[in-house]
Protein backbone atom coordinates (compact mmCIF):
# COMPACT_ATOMS: atom_id res chain seq x y z
CA UNK A 1 0.00 0.00 0.00
CA UNK A 2 0.89 3.61 -0.96
CA UNK A 3 2.08 5.79 2.15
CA UNK A 4 -0.96 8.19 3.03
CA UNK A 5 -0.85 11.60 1.77
CA UNK A 6 -0.04 14.20 4.99
CA UNK A 7 -2.85 16.55 5.68
CA UNK A 8 -3.06 19.47 8.11
CA UNK A 9 -5.86 21.33 8.90
CA UNK A 10 -5.07 24.76 11.18
CA UNK A 11 -7.73 26.25 12.46
CA UNK A 12 -8.38 30.36 14.36
CA UNK A 13 -11.91 29.38 15.96
CA UNK A 14 -14.32 32.29 16.60
CA UNK A 15 -17.70 33.69 15.85
CA UNK A 16 -16.05 33.25 12.15
CA UNK A 17 -13.52 30.79 12.17
CA UNK A 18 -10.55 30.90 9.72
CA UNK A 19 -9.48 28.14 8.45
CA UNK A 20 -6.93 26.54 6.47
CA UNK A 21 -6.03 23.02 4.31
CA UNK A 22 -2.28 22.02 3.64
CA UNK A 23 -0.63 18.60 2.17
CA UNK A 24 2.48 17.80 4.03
CA UNK A 25 2.93 14.77 2.44
CA UNK A 26 6.64 15.60 1.51
CA UNK A 27 7.52 18.17 4.05
CA UNK A 28 10.12 15.84 5.96
CA UNK A 29 11.46 15.05 2.67
CA UNK A 30 12.67 18.42 2.15
CA UNK A 31 9.42 19.66 0.03
CA UNK A 32 7.66 22.61 0.87
CA UNK A 33 4.17 22.54 2.83
CA UNK A 34 1.56 23.15 -0.41
CA UNK A 35 -1.33 25.73 1.05
CA UNK A 36 -4.23 24.22 -0.35
CA UNK A 37 -7.29 26.50 0.59
CA UNK A 38 -8.34 28.80 3.10
CA UNK A 39 -12.32 29.49 4.14
CA UNK A 40 -14.09 31.16 6.55
CA UNK A 41 -16.65 29.53 8.38
CA UNK A 42 -19.39 31.04 10.07
CA UNK A 43 -20.98 30.22 13.74
CA UNK A 44 -22.94 26.87 14.75
CA UNK A 45 -24.62 24.76 12.36
CA UNK A 46 -22.70 26.24 9.40
CA UNK A 47 -19.12 25.30 11.58
CA UNK A 48 -20.41 21.94 12.44
CA UNK A 49 -21.22 21.09 8.49
CA UNK A 50 -18.15 21.94 8.18
CA UNK A 51 -16.10 19.85 10.05
CA UNK A 52 -17.84 16.90 9.23
CA UNK A 53 -17.30 17.26 5.65
CA UNK A 54 -13.83 18.02 6.40
CA UNK A 55 -13.66 14.39 9.05
CA UNK A 56 -15.69 12.92 6.00
CA UNK A 57 -13.17 13.07 3.59
CA UNK A 58 -9.89 13.28 5.61
CA UNK A 59 -9.98 11.34 9.12
CA UNK A 60 -11.92 8.41 7.73
CA UNK A 61 -10.17 7.58 4.63
CA UNK A 62 -6.97 5.45 4.85
CA UNK A 63 -5.73 7.49 1.95
CA UNK A 64 -4.39 9.83 4.54
CA UNK A 65 -2.84 11.04 7.22
CA UNK A 66 -4.82 13.94 9.06
CA UNK A 67 -3.51 15.95 11.70
CA UNK A 68 -5.05 19.05 13.51
CA UNK A 69 -3.57 22.65 14.82
CA UNK A 70 -5.82 25.22 16.38
CA UNK A 71 -5.67 27.98 18.48
CA UNK A 72 -6.61 27.91 21.84
CA UNK A 73 -8.84 30.39 23.94
CA UNK A 74 -8.18 31.51 27.76
CA UNK A 75 -10.97 33.27 29.47
CA UNK A 76 -8.66 36.17 30.79
CA UNK A 77 -9.94 39.21 32.66
CA UNK A 78 -9.35 41.04 29.40
CA UNK A 79 -11.33 38.58 27.52
CA UNK A 80 -14.42 38.48 29.96
CA UNK A 81 -14.37 42.61 30.06
CA UNK A 82 -14.88 42.54 26.18
CA UNK A 83 -17.69 40.37 26.30
CA UNK A 84 -16.45 37.47 24.03
CA UNK A 85 -19.15 34.74 23.22
CA UNK A 86 -18.47 31.46 24.50
CA UNK A 87 -18.18 30.00 20.02
CA UNK A 88 -14.83 29.46 20.71
CA UNK A 89 -14.34 27.21 23.18
CA UNK A 90 -17.24 25.43 21.95
CA UNK A 91 -15.75 24.78 18.59
CA UNK A 92 -12.33 23.59 20.47
CA UNK A 93 -14.10 21.10 22.35
CA UNK A 94 -16.10 20.04 18.85
CA UNK A 95 -13.49 19.61 17.40
CA UNK A 96 -11.00 18.18 19.65
CA UNK A 97 -13.73 15.63 20.66
CA UNK A 98 -13.59 14.51 16.88
CA UNK A 99 -10.14 14.44 16.94
CA UNK A 100 -10.26 11.99 19.85
CA UNK A 101 -12.96 10.15 18.24
CA UNK A 102 -11.14 9.21 14.51
CA UNK A 103 -7.57 9.24 16.16
CA UNK A 104 -6.36 12.42 14.50
CA UNK A 105 -3.23 14.37 16.04
CA UNK A 106 -4.62 17.22 17.60
CA UNK A 107 -2.27 20.42 18.71
CA UNK A 108 -3.59 23.57 20.82
CA UNK A 109 -1.32 26.94 19.61
CA UNK A 110 -1.22 29.90 22.14
CA UNK A 111 -2.25 33.18 20.56
CA UNK A 112 0.72 34.76 21.36
CA UNK A 113 2.93 32.36 19.41
CA UNK A 114 1.16 34.25 16.44
CA UNK A 115 3.53 36.64 16.71
CA UNK A 116 6.24 34.19 14.66
CA UNK A 117 4.38 34.76 11.65
CA UNK A 118 3.81 38.32 11.24
CA UNK A 119 2.41 39.42 7.82
CA UNK A 120 5.65 40.17 6.23
CA UNK A 121 6.52 36.93 6.80
CA UNK A 122 3.27 35.52 5.32
CA UNK A 123 4.22 37.48 2.67
CA UNK A 124 7.67 36.49 2.22
CA UNK A 125 6.41 32.80 1.88
CA UNK A 126 3.74 33.58 -0.26
CA UNK A 127 0.68 32.65 1.91
CA UNK A 128 -0.58 36.37 2.69
CA UNK A 129 -4.37 35.85 1.09
CA UNK A 130 -6.01 38.90 0.64
CA UNK A 131 -9.43 37.91 -0.03
CA UNK A 132 -11.41 40.47 1.87
CA UNK A 133 -13.47 39.46 4.09
CA UNK A 134 -11.78 36.58 4.64
CA UNK A 135 -8.19 38.24 5.42
CA UNK A 136 -7.85 38.81 9.22
CA UNK A 137 -8.99 34.94 10.22
CA UNK A 138 -7.86 33.00 7.49
CA UNK A 139 -4.44 35.00 8.12
CA UNK A 140 -4.58 33.28 11.67
CA UNK A 141 -5.01 30.01 10.57
CA UNK A 142 -2.09 29.78 8.17
CA UNK A 143 0.19 31.36 11.17
CA UNK A 144 -1.16 28.72 13.27
CA UNK A 145 -0.28 26.01 10.54
CA UNK A 146 3.17 27.94 9.96
CA UNK A 147 4.22 28.10 13.22
CA UNK A 148 2.93 24.03 13.59
CA UNK A 149 4.73 22.64 10.92
CA UNK A 150 8.00 24.72 12.28
CA UNK A 151 8.43 23.27 14.96
CA UNK A 152 6.46 19.89 14.88
CA UNK A 153 7.88 19.21 11.47
CA UNK A 154 11.51 21.65 11.42
CA UNK A 155 10.30 23.00 8.15
CA UNK A 156 12.42 25.52 6.95
CA UNK A 157 11.03 27.36 3.56
CA UNK A 158 12.92 29.51 1.97
CA UNK A 159 12.03 33.26 3.11
CA UNK A 160 10.99 31.76 6.76
CA UNK A 161 13.70 33.98 8.26
CA UNK A 162 14.38 36.92 5.24
CA UNK A 163 11.86 38.64 8.03
CA UNK A 164 13.19 40.55 11.71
Amino acid sequence: MDEPERILFSCDPGKATGTALWDITGINGGEDANLLWTKQVGEGPEFFAFLDELFDQYAHNEKYQFEVVCENFIITTQTAKLGAGPWSLKYIGVLEYLCWKFGVMYTLQQPMQKDFAPDERLKALGLNPTDGVQGGHTRDAIRHGVIYLVLKHKWRPEGLLDVD
